[in-house]
């Protein structure tokens, strides 16, 4: 909360769309805005994308959001991606962030809603500039992500530890799902 007041994330009374991949990240996100849901008043649309690139293990995550935002009440959207093609020049995980956020635009338009939040924590923020600077990025790009990026894409957790997410996770028993493609040494 006090980052979200601190950065003026979002206020009472508005519809937030959470992007949710299954991850303890978005995990962790849908369940604390959950919270905040009765005292500000909040309006949570959960969307889940699923590329199917790993097979059941896709249909799987996508059943376990179901599951969450069925449990949570929240109204939720699955909506599939299709990656495989792309321009030769673009890495799977650029288009697939393309579409993601194209996605979301249109979806958040389409509902109305006042903000899209995704489950980007400090770790992230940290992984992002040191991969800018191997990258030779300016001053710019040290700056790394914005907690709020076109005055939509919010970052709530932007300023949380990864471990600490998982420790609020671990502490309330919430499940969560871990994608085996994030181990493999592929991706930058």
């Amino acid at each position: 909360v006090r980052t979200v007041r601190a950065r003026e994330l979002f206020q009472p009374g508005q519809h937030l769309l959470v992007a949710v991949s299954g991850g303890p990240d978005s995990v962790a996100l849908l369940t604390l805005l959950h919270r905040l849901v009765p005292r500000w008043r909040l309006q949570l649309t959960a969307v889940h994308f699923n590329y199917g690139l790993r097979g059941n293990e896709s249909e799987e995550d996508q059943a376990f959001v179901m599951s969450l935002c069925d449990s949570l009440q929240v109204s939720l959207r699955c909506v599939p991606l299709d990656v495989r093609t792309r321009p030769k020049r673009v890495s799977l995980q650029a288009q697939a962030r393309e579409l993601r956020y194209r996605a979301m635009a249109e979806l958040a338009e389409d509902l109305g809603v006042d903000r899209i939040a995704i489950g980007h924590t400090a770790d992230d923020q940290a992984e992002t500039i040191l991969l800018w600077m191997l990258r030779g990025a300016g001053l710019a790009g040290l700056a790394g992500m914005p907690a709020q990026r076109d005055g939509m894409i919010i970052r709530p957790l932007y300023e949380v530890r990864r471990r600490e997410l998982l420790a609020f996770l671990d502490a309330t028993g919430q499940a969560y799902r871990q994608d085996s493609s994030n181990a493999k040494p592929l991706y930058a």
